[in-house]
């Protein structure tokens, strides 16, 4: 298949799927629908057709895999999987089948070829892990024994329905995560290292040959065997694998003698991440195979690790209620001019932006639950009727009786608590500047909005107003302390005062909170996308120290603020 017609094949899937859940009343169909057309918006921004006669490329691939969209049949089928109404034996099938997983994923980390690709393996496996040591309430060694976990399904039974309900919508939101992703490309590459294992018994070369020949639809074979299984989609290859473990496994065991050397233990190659960064060297041996980029990356992270480690570890989820828990006041003060500045804090670089869109939405997408995210639902002048909703606002729903219409999710963000791992100067009004100690607490929001109300409002005449299709991304940084840039900028977490930097003050703290955002990738092992690390590298060392300049630690310092 070439490139231009499956990306057609994958938009008319995800239209035809619109319209099975504007017809048809389903939860679970509408909340799939949502998430796919994100997704297939995002990974045509990032790996947009260039080459649209040629073969599929494994992203493309992985990301066909991971949703199965084959054609409409098999994404229903996989719907259908993460349908809680199905019953217990539904959530039993989907615990045994999410520890097979977790089998074959304690076999790849030898086939990750750098550093990214052990991280996003080693995410996805404490997701999965995390999800059934949850659903099962069990030490983690019951997940890798088929003996003990057998008389731990028993208890699943028992479990609530809000419980059951849960693990479904987590195993659902992992589908579209790139970890998942990553996952598939590696078992697929170990596959296709064992076929061509197993060509060196000359019975099973003949049924290869055979094999392929039917699939590819090749009666030549002149290619090599690794050339004609690389033109294989993922779910031809896995097909093959167990037609050939039917059918030679019992008498001829398929196991690679030995391991490949593909890996480069790199950072963050331990789960651990936080227990190090690893080794700074880069010469010689599998090192040299490291993208240019991922390498300075990963200096800047060795660069800044005495910030980035006790940043990272400060994370977690705020405990009190904010006074202000949306990014804006009201729905119309949601313009384009706040994507303006979002745009200048990278540079009025598109591609990093993206980026930082991304990364926020897949924050949302793993721990919005766990963080208790908020979403914030207005009424869309533009979708007076149901009939008018275009293909393209998934982020809308159909409005109560009560409203009418439409609403659309104007604002989806959380908050992160963290404390300030040095003294710093602080910008303030009028060129001052204010010490801000170590460990002083902070809150950043991270979000997504539709900052469009003026363009949806500026023409009453017109039938459909400009608006935006996708929402951009935001922060938003609050700092506990007594003083202030304006009155109006406190904000309160329970009882204790916050004041919300500025546009300026953000600007000119630049360099902390990019910081802030790569402590947040790592402590919830979210990768940034290449253009997002191409702009870190370029800018953080530069806007650090004019933005907020980093002062030795004194010892008097280390007390909690008042």
């Amino acid at each position: 298949m070439q490139q231009s017609e499956w990306q057609h094949k994958i938009l008319s899937i995800e239209e035809d799927l619109q319209r099975r859940s504007r017809s048809r009343k389903s939860d679970l169909l509408e909340r799939f629908v949502t998430a796919l057309n994100v997704a297939v918006q995002d990974f045509f921004e990032a790996h947009p057709i260039e080459n649209p006669l040629e073969p599929l490329t494994l992203q493309q691939k992985a990301f066909m895999h991971a949703l199965q969209l084959y054609d409409n049949q098999t994404v229903q089928r996989l719907i259908a999987n993460y349908d809680p109404d199905q019953g217990l034996k539904t959530v039993l099938s989907g615990i045994q089948k999410s520890c097979q997983s977790l089998s074959v994923v304690v076999r790849l980390d030898d086939f990750s070829r750098d550093s990214k690709e052990t991280s996003q393996l080693a995410s996805y496996r404490r997701r999965l892990e995390n999800s059934l040591l949850r659903i099962l309430d069990c030490d983690q060694k019951v997940l890798y024994d088929q003996k003990l976990l057998s008389e731990h399904l028993v208890a699943v039974s028992k479990l609530p329905e809000e419980e059951r309900n849960w693990f479904f919508n987590e195993r659902l939101r992992a589908l579209f995560s790139s970890d998942y992703r990553i996952y598939l490309t590696l078992k697929n590459r170990y596959f296709q290292l064992r076929l061509q294992n197993a060509e060196q018994e000359s019975t099973i070369r003949s049924w290869l040959e055979e094999r392929l020949n039917r699939m590819l639809r090749d009666a030549s074979g002149e290619e090599p065997l690794g050339k004609r299984l690389e033109r294989l989609d993922f779910r031809a290859m896995e097909q093959l694998m167990k037609d050939l473990l039917n059918q030679f496994g019992k008498t001829f065991p398929l196991v690679l003698s030995e391991k490949p050397e593909m890996k480069s233990r790199e950072l963050f190659d331990s789960p651990e991440w936080g227990s190090g960064f690893g080794s700074s060297s880069t010469s010689g041996g599998k090192n040299s195979d490291i993208p240019d980029l991922d390498r300075a990356y990963r200096k800047l992270c060795l660069k800044y690790q005495k910030l980035l480690l006790p940043l990272s570890k400060s994370l977690k989820r705020s405990k009190d209620e904010c006074t202000s828990p949306f990014f804006m006041t009201r729905c119309e003060e949601y313009t384009s001019d706040q994507t303006v500045f979002f745009e200048q804090f990278f540079s009025d670089q598109k591609n990093p932006y993206v980026g930082f869109r991304r990364f926020v939405l897949d924050l949302l997408n793993q721990r919005g639950e766990e963080f208790h995210a908020r979403e914030r639902w207005d009424p869309d002048p533009r979708l007076e009727q149901k009939k008018n909703l275009p293909k393209e606002a998934f982020f809308s729903r159909e409005a109560s009786i009560m409203v009418g219409g439409m609403e659309r999710k104007t604002e989806w963000s959380l908050f992160l608590s963290g404390a300030f791992p040095a003294q710093t100067l602080f910008p303030m009004p009028k060129g001052e500047k204010m010490q801000i100690k170590k460990n002083t607490p902070f809150v950043i929001q991270l979000g997504t909005a539709f900052f469009d109300q003026d363009q949806l409002h500026q023409s009453e005449r017109k039938d459909e107003p400009a608006s935006m299709t996708h929402p951009d991304g935001f922060f938003r940084l609050m700092l506990r302390g007594q003083v202030f840039s304006r009155k109006s900028s406190v904000v309160y977490f329970g009882k204790a005062p916050y004041f919300t930097a500025t546009r300026d003050q953000a600007l000119q703290s630049r360099g902390w909170v990019l910081l802030m955002l790569i402590a947040v990738s790592l402590r919830f092992a979210i990768d940034f996308s290449q253009p997002l690390k191409k702009y870190l590298v370029e800018n953080l060392p530069e806007n650090l120290e004019p933005g907020g300049k980093i002062l030795e630690p004194a010892p008097e310092t280390d007390e909690e603020p008042a």
